[in-house]
């Protein structure tokens, strides 16, 4: 079956199945809907999909169409000029009996204009084993398919069970030579339980994802071949010379997230430790006849090790809702090149790659701690008056490759504001939000034993905007416009950034959304 048909098949299900059941909502659904639940039940803010046991009072559902659009200089090197995103979304919650559930759908059509040395599908997936050609201007056309879907259950008087997926697909390519198609696929799955004791409650979930990207570069002119850099770390490449080339990333991730809550009348907090190992091979090859891999090379593996630290901290006065949240996220990682050659082998003198060794040669931290503070009015117990945020954010990156000894690191601070408020006016809803984040450099420092064009035309330009102060003015707005059949209220919602760099460049992220409500 085409993908196409089997995603909008699932789609018309979904709707069906979300129009069928009775909506439990003890109030009117709207646009900021889908944020209060997680104010009222602030579990959701984990990973745990028991979490979903304890929504009461809203069950929100859209259906919206979405257009993304990033333009500007003030980018990395490997990044568009332009992003165009286009997208069909949907997402519920949902409860039968005693079972709550969520469902979303979202089909992503993208195109990203004028980037330069890219032939990876996202060349920032912070992996150093990059593929890197000489050629500038090109566009990437992307269509992806998501579908998430969770579901938690009571199994007890004081024990919920709730399981969670993620599955991803889809191809992106370009329409100039070396021209790279890659086939991703990304799929997670995650159980998990919570156990209430008295005002404690104590929660479990395991992890599991996978990530698959396969790629395959082509030259389509006649006797034409491309140069593409395989990148071991910052500066450092080997090349291959070719009418084709393929590279497959295949990563398995196992972890877990463990978290502890204490509630009273006024007070709920939640802390909770969650921990993510991953290994990821990096394999080159060709296809002979356009068939099955052959001349495997096993070129890397990387893996590292995903600390996070978070607490959510609410107090809760009837209208007022004072909301804190601590996260301390913690990266480190590991990269092996593995040492291979080609020669033959067995008595018909067969070629195939032979391996020598392993050399552990690259290796990255990052640091991220944010801490965010918010005062929610409301008007309701689900709906919003008007609310005032702020946080400040640290980030600190440290990547180094031995032999040659190659290593850049930064620290950067953002602190930032927003306000917004709800304005009714007769059965129309208005919302308005503004806000400024200010971006600085705290600290920067790059030392290479090795400078080649690599360095010139990508590490050194993106770690001059990686470290480059910036300031982002934020605009949001929403307008709700109630319905008399079958969809409870229309909407139409617009978020706008502008990034302005002290560098003089900038860039402008802004999305739109208009749907229905239900």
């Amino acid at each position: 079956m085409n993908k196409r048909v089997f995603f909008i098949v699932l789609f018309a299900f979904q709707v069906i199945v979300s129009k069928a059941v009775e909506q439990d909502s003890t109030v009117n659904v709207s646009l900021s809907s889908f944020e209060m639940l997680k104010i009222l039940n602030p579990w959701l803010n984990t990973s745990n999909p028991a979490a979903l046991q304890f929504n009461k009072g809203i069950l929100p559902r859209m259906i919206n169409l979405y257009y993304g659009l990033e333009d500007g200089d003030f980018k990395k090197v490997q990044q568009g000029e332009q992003l165009n995103n286009y997208s069909f979304q949907s997402k519920s919650y949902l409860k039968i009996e005693d079972i709550n559930l969520f469902g979303s759908f979202s089909y992503d059509k993208s195109y990203e204009n004028n980037l330069d040395f890219s032939n990876t599908n996202n060349p920032y997936r912070e992996t150093p084993y990059d593929m890197v050609d000489t050629i500038g201007g090109d566009t990437y056309d992307r269509e992806f398919f998501y579908l998430k879907g969770s579901m938690s259950k009571p199994i007890g008087e004081f024990t919920s069970f709730g399981i969670s997926f993620d599955f991803g697909i889809g191809v992106s390519v370009q329409e100039s030579d070396p021209r790279p198609e890659n086939k991703v696929l990304d799929i997670s799955v995650s159980p998990g339980f919570i156990h209430s004791l008295s005002k404690f409650k104590f929660g479990l979930n395991f992890i599991y994802k996978y990530y698959n990207e396969e790629i395959e570069v082509d030259i389509v002119e006649d006797d034409a071949t491309a140069t593409i850099f395989r990148m071991l770390g910052p500066g450092v490449y080997t090349y291959h010379e070719a009418q084709s080339f393929n590279r497959l990333y295949k990563r398995n991730s196992f972890g877990g997230d463990g978290q502890i809550s204490y509630k009273t009348k006024d007070l709920n907090t939640i802390l909770g430790v969650k921990t993510v190992y991953f290994k990821e091979t990096v394999q080159d090859g060709g296809k002979g006849g356009g068939a099955s891999w052959n001349y495997i090379r096993n070129y890397a593996e990387f893996e590292g090790i995903d600390w996070n630290v978070y607490d959510i901290l609410q107090i809760d006065k009837g209208l007022i809702i004072h909301d804190l949240n601590a996260n301390f996220h913690l990266l480190t990682t590991r990269g092996t090149e593995i040492i291979e050659n080609l020669e033959q082998v067995g008595d018909l003198d067969n070629e195939d790659w032979v391996f020598y060794s392993d050399e552990p040669k690259y290796q990255s931290q990052r640091i991220d701690a944010s801490l965010a503070y918010r005062f929610i009015k409301l008007k309701t117990k689900a709906l919003q008056n008007y609310t005032l945020e702020v946080k400040i954010n640290y980030d600190s990156y440290k990547q180094e490759y031995h032999i040659p000894y190659q290593i850049e690191s930064y620290d950067n601070a953002l602190i930032g504001f927003k306000a917004s408020k709800v304005f009714n006016i007769k059965n129309t809803m208005l919302s308005l939000s503004t806000g400024i984040d200010y971006k600085m450099s705290l600290d920067s420092k790059q030392n290479f034993e090795k400078i080649n064009f690599i360095y010139d035309r990508i590490l050194y330009p993106d770690f001059e905007m990686l470290t480059n102060n910036y300031y982002a003015p934020i605009v949001n707005f929403s307008y709700e416009q109630p319905l008399n059949k079958l969809f409870e209220k229309i909407f139409f919602d617009a978020k706008t950034k502008l990034l302005i760099g002290e560098n003089g460049q900038s860039r402008i992220i802004a999305n739109f959304s208009t749907g229905v409500i239900f």
